[in-house]
């Protein structure tokens, strides 16, 4: 009995003895394979979010491509406008260059101050300054404001003209030829008169440059020569010499018949 009772609790330690290696076993393989999942797990999760930024980029490129097409459309659109809008902007120039200043001027003041302005970038100045003299002031200040912020104000002759066109009261004189003001062309005529005046050529020719006068030499002091007494018979001639100087004339004449005879 005491064998038996022996060898049964040596079986029992020794059975205790293994249970906790068997455990310590166990526990390294479950933390590996708890591990191997998580990492499966990440890596799924960033699969779907590569793909869900491929997508994502798939719909932006599409984005920036319909962009693209609305920007050149938008821009031939922009550019077919801008045609269309010159050509009727050089018509309203045609039509308005071929009215009367009054005339134009009446139309320019119930004009939208837009297109007035585009108008007289494309008008010429002698033009464009006769209208602006018949505007209303006010009018006329605006556009020229206007056409001096303009960008095409530094390319347009008639920008220029324009600004610098005085606007005639309705006190000044008119010529009633053309029923413009008379002070509207006093800068043009005064321009042209300064333009036909030409300086002097320095390489000109001798006789056509202007030779300065001569100054007058005072004649040297001649000295008196001795003259004989004069007889009483020569009083006379003498002093008919110095009355008059067709006497010596005279008497030479007489003088030579005498001799002939």
């Amino acid at each position: 009995m005491f064998l038996g009772a022996y060898f049964s609790l040596e079986t029992l330690s020794a059975a205790e003895d293994k249970q906790p290696q068997n455990a310590v076993r166990k526990e390294p393989a479950q933390d590996a394979r708890a591990q191997m999942e998580a990492l499966r797990q990440r890596e799924e999760l960033l699969r779907v979010r590569q793909r869900e930024l491929q997508l994502l980029e798939s719909r932006i490129d599409e984005k920036i491509r319909r962009l693209s097409q609305l920007e050149t459309s938008v821009k031939a659109e922009i550019a077919m406008y801008r045609q269309i809008s010159d050509e009727r902007t050089k018509h309203l120039v045609k039509i308005y260059s071929s009215m009367k200043p009054n005339a134009a001027a009446t139309l320019m003041n119930q004009m939208d101050i837009e297109v007035a302005t585009e108008v007289f970038l494309g008008l010429k100045g002698e033009i464009a300054g006769g209208i602006l003299a018949y505007m209303e002031p006010a009018k006329a200040a605006a556009i020229t404001k206007r056409l001096m912020s303009s960008r095409k104000m530094s390319s347009s002759p008639a920008g220029g003209a324009a600004i610098t066109a005085p606007a005639a009261s309705a006190d000044s004189p008119r010529d009633d030829r053309t029923d413009r003001p008379v002070t509207a062309q006093q800068p043009r005529t005064v321009a042209k008169a300064h333009a036909r005046v030409k300086p002097a050529r320095p390489w000109a020719s001798p006789q056509a440059s202007p030779q300065p006068a001569a100054q007058a030499q005072p004649a040297p002091p001649v000295a008196a020569e001795p003259q004989a007494a004069a007889s009483p018979t020569d009083a006379p001639q003498v002093a008919a010499q110095t009355e008059s100087p067709m006497i010596p004339l005279v008497q030479t004449t007489n003088q030579s018949e005498g001799q002939v005879e």
